[in-house]
């Protein structure tokens, strides 16, 4: 799957569901993404200094890693 890029409304859907607490194995089922992909984003997305309801705040041109 390297080089796929989401979108992303996918991506605030996922972080989304980790901040619920649903696992990064669920949240790749669900939302049809491979778990090493949602890993890297939640990752990503913990040590960004926003966090979660930072990034999901922000505008989706403005929202990448």
């Amino acid at each position: 799957m390297a080089g796929i890029i989401i979108d992303m409304s996918r991506i605030k859907q996922m972080l989304r569901l980790s901040q619920d607490g649903v696992s990064n194995r669920q949240i790749a089922k669900q939302l049809g993404i491979s778990r090493d992909k949602v890993n890297e984003y939640v990752k990503a997305a913990r040590e960004d200094p926003l966090g979660f309801t930072g990034l999901l705040k922000m505008e989706d041109p403005a929202l990448h890693f």
